[in-house]
């Protein structure tokens, strides 16, 4: 009877071959005086062709070429056939040592040298799969399947962010998108990944940074999941694996994107915002991976920002002489206001004055547009928006009685009066320190390209019109 390790090794080969083996075994298969008889094992390279093994293990007593050198199997082995096959394989080992026969030649292993040779064994096949997994991921693209309703057409813009988020020939700077909350921006790329050619390699990451990003951990851990790396406790560290090393994964497989597709791939950072809240150092890490991609010619990375504090932290420094274009979402217009409210049944009175408070905040258009059935008119959804607007003013600590009322009170009364005021005005008028501070506070927002200082939101500015007694 053909035993358990034979078997299993008798499954790595084709059926023509399995007649030879057998009859290698009858031959070789007979007792060693003083030994007790082991499982056998022919030897073969029939699986190291799509997958790289370790030498067979041996012992003192092993002698060099003790594996067949029969021919060459062609045909891959599937992975998932090795689970059935190690079982047998290890019912041999539990006898405390394993035969391996080949071409008259038998060598002897411990069980502890053997299990060394598997736990290698497993940790390359489970690594290669892994890194197949992110390969394909990248070929693949994001795949964002939730359907948007009522979508605002906006095709120039989605036109433009298509053209910055496809990967192409040359290496190029790095890209920012910037506006303000609620103005629309990641819908957009979501549209712009959605209107690539499927039947393309894609050749896009797209990692959407967590609001609970206090850890480097919870960082790293969004961008393998946008990555396709799945854990695995075979192969994982102890330690977590640093945001560091997830980049040099990228690195590596977007030069190997490169040399198959001649496309330089793209890494699509949205709401990188929130790590200029909590995590200003993996802010920096990312803007210094970003030029050194850009110099090595391996990834593009584009920055989604919805507040214009991270472009001002990225521009102080040295890696920002790599940045790219920058483009600015701003509200829709007046036309493709009036339009979404058609389609959500607002009446065309109610849609000029929903217009008249928001100004073309989609956020803020859907926010009125599914609560004014629910509460019944206009103005009790104005004044739910009001108080938000005075929730966020008394945070800046700018209402009357707070610190920075003074400072605050001037911006707004020169906004009220101006609609937007330079930068070099508004630091002028209350310093660096404070200015700084405002501007992280949801009150003010600073245009990059304009570098024009205005309202955050109509609806902000609406408030302190009406309440501008506040401000004198």
């Amino acid at each position: 009877m053909v035993n358990s390790a034979f078997e299993a090794r008798l499954l790595l080969q084709p059926s023509h071959q399995r007649t030879v083996l057998i009859a290698t075994v009858n031959k070789l298969g007979c007792p060693i005086p003083g030994r007790p008889m082991l499982p056998l094992i022919l030897s073969s390279r029939s699986y190291s062709e799509s997958t790289p093994t370790p030498p067979f293990p041996k012992t003192s007593g092993s002698t060099e070429g003790s594996e067949s050198s029969g021919p060459e199997d062609k045909n891959s082995f599937f992975r998932k056939g090795w689970g059935k096959v190690w079982d047998k394989v290890w019912a041999g080992t539990k006898t405390g040592g394993l035969a391996i026969t080949g071409l008259g030649l038998t060598t002897y292993a411990t069980q502890s040298i053997w299990q060394d040779w598997y736990q290698q064994f497993r940790r390359r096949v489970r690594e290669s799969a892994r890194e197949s997994a992110i390969y394909d991921k990248l070929k693949k693209g994001p795949v964002f399947e939730e359907k948007m309703r009522y979508i605002i057409p906006r095709n120039p813009l989605i036109e433009e962010i298509k053209e910055i988020i496809t990967p192409t020939e040359e290496s190029r700077l790095y890209p920012l998108i910037v506006g303000e909350h609620g103005t629309g921006k990641t819908s957009l790329i979501k549209l712009a990944v959605n209107s690539m050619n499927e039947n393309k390699p894609k050749g896009v990451v797209y990692v959407d940074i967590p609001i609970e990003c206090d850890l480097e951990v919870d960082v790293t851990k969004a961008m393998q999941e946008a990555l396709g790396w799945s854990p695995d406790p075979l192969i994982d560290p102890s330690e977590p694996v640093s945001l560091g090393g997830v980049l040099q994964v990228l690195s590596h497989l977007a030069i190997k994107y490169k040399q198959e597709y001649n496309r330089v791939p793209v890494l699509i950072i949205d709401n990188a915002n929130r790590l200029a809240v909590k995590q200003q150092r993996l802010l920096d890490l990312f803007q210094d991976y970003a030029k050194l991609a850009v110099d090595k010619e391996m990834v593009t990375v584009v920055f989604v920002s919805s507040e214009g504090y991270i472009p001002r932290r990225m521009m102080v420094r040295s890696s920002w002489s790599r940045h790219g274009q920058i483009i600015e979402i701003g509200d829709v217009s007046k036309e493709e206001a009036l339009q979404y409210l058609k389609l959500r049944t607002i009446n065309e009175e109610q849609a000029v004055q929903i217009y008249e408070l928001t100004s073309g905040r989609i956020i803020h258009l859907k926010f009125i547009a599914d609560h004014i059935k629910i509460i019944g008119t206009l103005e009790a959804v104005r004044q739910m928006m009001f108080s938000d607007a005075k929730s966020q003013l008394e945070s800046a600590e700018i209402l009357p009685g707070h610190c920075y009322h003074k400072e605050g009170a001037v911006i707004i009364r020169e906004l009220l009066k101006k609609e937007s005021i330079s930068d070099d005005t508004y630091y002028g008028l209350i310093g660096v320190g404070a200015g700084a501070k405002l501007l992280k506070t949801n009150v003010f927002a600073m245009h990059v390209n304009s570098r024009g200082i205005t309202f955050q939101s109509t609806v902000m500015k609406r408030f302190c019109e009406e309440n501008s007694a506040l401000w004198s």
